[in-house]
């Protein structure tokens, strides 16, 4: 699953430089970015569905800026011993209807935005860990990407079980 999740990503990735890197080159918002990434591949898990006559990720959206878990709860990861509340710059998820809620929680940022890198990837980190007990926190989130627009490049941090495990530039 994880890597069909990253082929989503990729192919997403793809298409917002080859239809909307202009929205890049205008230097607008993440949030913006977030937005046209999160379209491209809420296509393309649809598309997947259908050329492969498959129902995986029916009931599964592309969200940005996501901050509600379980209803009307306020989405809380644990890191640093504390607790700290927390929305996902892009979501692929359920919006809380299946037992694996969470596929892909990404954090972005733009190379020129220095503010909370650290604790960025450390709640990426933190929402991919484990049998975490905290039923209030996002833990089991299947795989986690911290995504860094640079000026010729993406640079893509790959995180699971709480951990970063490969990390890769992709040319612009």
């Amino acid at each position: 699953m994880e890597d069909l999740i990253i082929k989503i990503f990729k192919r997403g990735l793809k298409d917002l430089l080859e239809t909307d890197k202009r929205v890049i080159d205008l230097d607008v918002s993440e949030q913006c970015i977030c937005a046209r990434l999160a379209f491209h591949m809420e296509n393309h898990l649809r598309s997947y569905d259908k050329e492969h006559s498959s129902s995986m990720f029916e009931g599964y959206y592309v969200d940005v800026e996501f901050n509600r878990m379980f209803g009307e709860q306020p989405k809380y990861v644990c890191y640093d011993g504390d607790r700290h509340s927390v929305r996902a710059d892009l979501l692929i998820h359920s919006r809380g209807l299946k037992s694996q809620d969470n596929l892909l929680w990404l954090e972005m940022k733009k190379e020129s935005n220095k503010n909370n890198n650290e604790s960025d990837r450390k709640r990426v980190a933190s929402v991919t860990q484990k049998d975490v007990n905290d039923k209030e926190s996002v833990n089991n989130t299947s795989l986690g990407i911290y995504l860094t627009i640079e000026t010729s490049s993406f640079k893509v941090e790959y995180y699971r079980e709480g951990k970063r495990y490969k990390e890769e530039n992709i040319k612009v």
